[in-house]
């Protein structure tokens, strides 16, 4: 039911969207792994990815690292912050201590159901009791580039999204930042991980899904591929 949910959604998306065709290829480990437009994969000293929810595995980021990518990387929970300090080079890596959302300053993270997993929501999609929460920093996409601002002249550039749910209201705002990526992989985990006992819910995010999507397309970004809500959005005219 979960797949079939899933591939629905996929078609919707990209219909509203429009699709823009493009060679890929998935980099990473198993569990760490992304799709990414194969002409961003030559070396580029210029390239620039900013990985938000770096979680117990940076496969990815390490790969666009060893083409000669600068990595700016994020989380908010302190352990996965130094898992990447410890594995990615420190020469062209900057690892920050904070989530990634439409809002600066600190915002409230549910736990996950799962004890000991890093998968902490901001907007709760796995529905776990509301006494269980911490409060993280939180940074925009705007802050960011503010804080790095060598980093607005990047060529290639990738935005890459693994932060439960949060996605949303990240993409939401993009039309605040100064750039315009050429690629953004993301999760749409606030559809995904919606439970199957909760329509009322899924239908809420599927509305807010497709008005984002046409938000996107109106800044210029197609659909490369989506698959079981996995996105991979690249503009329309490639830089």
């Amino acid at each position: 039911m979960a797949q079939l949910r899933n591939s629905t959604m996929d078609g919707l998306l990209t219909r509203v969207m429009g699709q823009q065709p493009v060679p890929l290829e998935r980099i990473g480990s198993d569990y760490g792994a992304f799709w990414i437009p194969s002409t961003l994969l030559a070396p580029s000293s210029r390239g620039l990815l900013i990985s938000a929810g770096i979680g117990g595995d940076v496969t990815f980021d390490q790969a666009l690292q060893s083409l000669g990518y600068r990595v700016i990387a994020l989380d908010p929970l302190p352990e996965c912050v130094e898992f990447a300090r410890q594995h990615l080079d420190p020469a062209s890596a900057e690892v920050l201590e904070a989530g990634l959302w439409s809002q600066d300053g600190h915002l409230t993270f549910f736990a996950p159901r799962v004890a000991g997993h890093d998968s902490w929501s901001a907007i709760n999609i796995q529905e776990t009791a509301v006494a269980d929460t911490v409060d993280f920093a939180v940074i925009t996409l705007r802050s960011i580039f503010d804080q790095y601002p060598d980093a607005r002249g990047a060529s290639p550039s990738v935005l890459k999204m693994n932060i439960e749910g949060a996605e949303d209201a990240v993409l939401f705002h993009l039309a605040d930042v100064p750039v315009l990526f050429d690629a953004i992989l993301v999760h749409l985990e606030s559809l995904s991980q919606v439970r199957l006992r909760s329509p009322v819910r899924f239908l809420r995010q599927m509305v807010s899904a497709t008005k984002l999507c046409r938000q996107l397309r109106g800044l210029g970004y197609r659909v490369a591929r989506c698959r079981n809500l996995q996105m991979v959005l690249v503009p329309q005219v490639p830089r």
